[in-house]
């Protein structure tokens, strides 16, 4: 049902496993594509999107880092590189997580936790997207006794977020918002973009509470 399209291997596997959390079904059909960094994805996600409609999938959710640049400007050049040259008319998601979707793993110290059950934590991150580069600081807060890292973002991001806290992560990260209301309701923000945030974090907290 849902291609994911996305910078690297990391990247999609992270929303591969939200997705299933989000929407509490571990059997839902995806196919995570990554690429080898932004610019293969803005230049083979069109061809992608297209292979993956082909052969039957029919919602999308395209993942790009907003690496400390615009958001909105990272969204149009999804929409620009990606969406339209692609030619499907179909559903889409267009996420741009503010600095890197490592961020997002930040909103649950507990997830973290529960993978590097000997480290402890001085700080919360009440704003996580705020974090400059957090692929490095996890690097760098996750190191073993010598000083040397132990957190690798290819094997340990899907890990972590299968633990975290979606309400959390909700509260914490509002660019996960649009993921969640794709999940829950079926509408993409594409072409339609969110035009209010807080109703739509209203929306998607009340289906997580399940009232």
């Amino acid at each position: 049902m849902f291609g994911i399209l996305g910078e690297d291997i990391s990247d999609v596997a992270v929303i591969d496993v939200l997705i299933k959390k989000i929407a509490n079904n571990q059997s839902l059909r995806t196919r995570p594509k990554g690429y080898s960094g932004c610019g293969e994805l803005l230049s083979k996600g069109a061809r992608g999107i297209k292979a993956l409609n082909d052969v039957g999938f029919s919602k999308f959710i395209i993942c790009y880092d907003a690496d400390k640049g615009d958001p909105a400007r990272k969204y149009d050049e999804v929409v620009q590189k990606i969406i339209k040259p692609s030619g499907v008319a179909s559903s889409f998601c267009a996420i741009v997580p503010t600095q890197e979707i490592e961020s997002w793993l930040l909103s649950d110290l507990s997830a973290i936790k529960k993978i590097f059950s000997s480290f402890k934590f001085d700080r919360e991150y009440s704003h996580p997207e705020s974090q400059d580069d957090p692929k490095e600081h996890l690097e760098k807060i996750l190191r073993k006794a010598n000083n040397k890292p132990c957190y690798i973002s290819t094997a340990h991001n899907s890990k972590i977020a299968a633990h975290v806290d979606l309400i959390n992560l909700v509260e914490k990260c509002p660019s996960s918002i649009p993921l969640f209301d794709f999940i829950q309701t079926g509408n993409g923000n594409y072409p339609d973009q969110i035009q209010d945030y807080k109703e739509a974090k209203k929306r998607v907290l009340k289906a997580l509470r399940g009232e």
